[in-house]
């Protein structure tokens, strides 16, 4: 789930009621072969906003608390790292300045910590790649999770009847993988103490369960002081999220693999796959991306009759066109973007238009009918991916 998700569950909970606050008009960024790729968190509850240097030049401003960027593209090397308050630069910075080494290729999380009232305020940096360096994503997700909520107990995580990690300490993060899995309840507690509640993550009673997909990678950030007030003494922070695998095809496989559902559709993309693999998209599409791409779920492609299905996958170049009917050129990272796009014609000709939001925000229609959920995956090429519940995008 800009995607957030903790998503169709943190989204309810606490992302949603952020999300005004946290969404960045920032560009995502790819890297070429002498950068590295950062994204920038805010964590100073009550913070002022702050601008982000990387030695002189500015790569972010204005960043609001509990606010999360998009990938920006910086040169490798070694720099000096400013969070300064915005306007004022690197002369009077909020932290005294940091090293900054950034490896090409690689992918960082710099978070802004600390508390105000202590003056501890500090920069965090997360070299991600190095983090999920060996861990097979085709089978794994991967979290990585910064208590920065001053006064709280260690925090641990139960979500699906299951343990994640465990007693996180204030000023720690962790950095782990975990087998893909589908969940209604979940929760973060004091300890392992599943009746002192922190943060509660429960589906009950909505339309709508969480998951957590092969390949992906979340950062979440925990801010504030506790105890006192949810959402406005302490706060889980806006998320950042993306997916590291190779195409479209690969990650739909991968989903595959795993009996997830969001509450609502099953997330199996069977048929999607073997399309997708008949007119060989991955292909057709080349590298001439970003794209934009509306994943069909096999209930989308099972709202056809049998026999449209079977003429279809009977004829290659109808096939193809169907498939390109899920493609527009561009990447679109939020269902705002579309929505301020008014109406697209996809690279199979077809026009897709954005027509409102439901199911509390964490789906939108296109189209009038066909339900999306509503974050997007963000792979390294800078193509976002939706999933499409329900029906397909016909011409």
């Amino acid at each position: 789930m800009f995607s957030p998700k903790f998503r169709s569950i943190l989204a309810i909970s606490c992302i949603v009621a952020l999300l005004a606050v946290c969404q960045m008009n920032l560009t995502p960024a790819s890297a070429n072969e002498r950068q590295a790729l950062v994204h920038v968190i805010h964590l100073i509850n009550g913070g002022p906003r702050v601008d982000v240097y990387v030695d002189d030049v500015r790569i972010v401003k204005s960043l609001k608390t509990a606010s999360f960027t998009h990938f920006l593209a910086v040169e490798a090397g070694a720099h000096q790292l400013y969070f300064t308050p915005t306007g004022e630069g690197t002369n009077n910075a909020v932290t005294a300045p940091s090293e900054l080494s950034l490896e090409a290729g690689h992918r960082y999380t710099l978070a802004l910590i600390g508390q105000q009232a202590d003056n501890s305020i500090h920069p965090l940096i997360i070299d991600e790649t190095a983090a999920v360096a060996g861990v097979d994503l085709s089978h794994n997700f991967f979290r990585i999770i910064i208590n920065n909520m001053a006064g709280s107990p260690p925090i641990s995580f139960f979500e699906g009847e299951r343990w994640l990690e465990k007693n996180l300490e204030y000023g720690q993060y962790s950095a782990q993988a975990f087998t893909p899995f589908s969940y209604t309840k979940g929760r973060a507690v004091a300890g392992e103490n599943l009746s002192d509640v922190i943060f509660n993550f429960d589906a009950i009673g909505l339309e709508t369960g969480g998951y957590w997909e092969p390949y992906s990678v979340y950062v979440y950030g925990l801010m504030g002081k506790y105890p006192g007030t949810e959402n406005v003494d302490y706060i889980f922070a806006k998320s950042a999220a993306y997916v590291l695998a190779p195409d479209v095809v690969a990650f739909a496989n991968a989903m595959n693999s795993y009996q997830m559902t969001d509450g609502v559709t099953n997330l199996q993309f069977t048929t999607f796959a073997s399309a997708a693999e008949q007119i060989e998209l991955t292909q057709l599409l080349g590298e001439e991306g970003p794209y934009t791409i509306f994943l069909p779920t096999d209930a989308a492609f099972n709202a056809l009759p049998k026999d449209q299905r079977a003429a279809l996958f009977a004829d290659k170049d109808q096939l193809r066109t169907l498939l390109l009917n899920h493609v527009l050129k561009g990447a679109l990272t939020t269902y705002d973007d579309l929505r301020k796009a008014k109406t697209i014609t996809t690279l199979g000709g077809a026009t897709i238009s954005y027509t409102g939001t439901e199911t509390h925000g964490i789906t939108f229609l296109i189209n009038d009918t066909l339900e999306v959920n509503g974050f997007g995956y963000e792979f390294p090429d800078g193509s976002v991916v939706y999933l499409l519940r329900n029906k397909l995008i016909a011409p």
